[in-house]
Parts: C-alpha cells; structure tokens; sequence
C-alpha cells in the first residue's frame, strides 16, 4: 500500500468514526434540550403563581439538574493533532468538520457554563429562603429566573444550530465516503 492509499484509508476511518461521535453528540445534545424544555416549563409555571396560589404553596420543590454533557471529541483531536485533518479532499466537509468542534461546540460549552451559573444562583436564593414561595415575590429574584429562562431559549437555539451543523457534516461525510 502506499503513501497516498494510507492516508486515504487512514482518512475514511477516522470519518467513519466521527460520523459515530457525531451521532453520539446529536442524542446528548437532544437529550440535553429536552431537560431544559422541561426546567423552562417549571420556572414558567413559578412565575405563573398568582400571590394567593404562592401563599398557599409555602415551599418550593423543584429539581435542578446541571449540565454535564461532555463533547465527544477524542477522535476530531486526535485527527487533528496528528497533522492529518488536511488529507480530508472536500473543502466543504473539512471546514464543516473544523467550525463544528471549534467554533460551535466552544460556544455551547460556554453557554453551558453560564446555565450551570444561573441555576447555582437560584438554588442558592431559594436556599437562604428555606425554599419557601415568598421568594417568588422578590423583583430581583423573579429577573433571575427571567433571565435563566432567555439563556434557555438561547441555549436550545444553539442546541438546534448544533444539530444542524452536525446533521450536515454527517450528509457531507456520507457523500465523501461514497
């Protein structure tokens, strides 16, 4: 085998198992998006509470669940580290490939973060309360969970183009290996 042949070789199975991390990273990724459609319904029906039904209530239970999803990039680093990511022939798919695990992915690892921030505020507001409802009453309070609810909608809007872009880069491997 030579030269040439190797690297194409070498080149078709590192995309076939970045097809594999990128499917992995659309069900986390969806995965993540349905909690979050699930912890916006909940703080949207907090916010929803009249002051009698608040008053009645007395405490809040709620679950928070921090992000964790984690990029499933060993095989993308790994590619690109060894200087190889060149060998790929389609322009297109290479810069697909490139702006998905560098500039999509980094954004959604911030936005991320500034979720998991939000939500530890929360926690801690309800927490210096006892978690009793009178803190839904709090202006300050009530603009942080508006505000947590944005950088949701945001999030799941970033989620979404992640998709897209892995969805399309998954089409343009398909078409290379073909």
């Amino acid at each position: 085998m030579n030269d040439y042949q190797k690297q194409k070789k070498d080149t078709y199975e590192f995309l076939q198992d970045l097809k594999n991390d990128l499917n992995t990273d659309i069900k986390n990724i969806t995965e993540e998006k349905n909690k979050l459609t699930e912890s916006e319904k909940g703080i949207t029906a907090l916010l929803n509470l009249t002051s009698e039904q608040i008053k009645e209530l007395g405490h809040i239970e709620m679950k928070i669940r921090f992000n964790t999803r984690k990029n499933i990039e060993a095989n993308y680093e790994g590619f690109k580290s060894s200087g190889k990511i060149g060998n790929i022939e389609d322009s297109k798919l290479k810069t697909n490939i490139l702006s998905y695990y560098q500039e999509y992915m980094s954004t959604t690892l911030e936005m991320e973060k500034d979720i998991n921030i939000y939500k530890k505020d929360i926690v801690e507001m309800l927490g210096k309360n006892n978690f009793k409802t009178i803190t839904l009453e709090d202006p300050y309070f009530r603009t942080k969970l508006e505000l947590y609810i944005g950088t949701i909608q945001s999030l799941t809007d970033t989620y979404n183009e992640d998709i897209k872009k892995a969805n399309e880069t998954i089409k343009g491997i398909d078409n290379y290996l073909n």
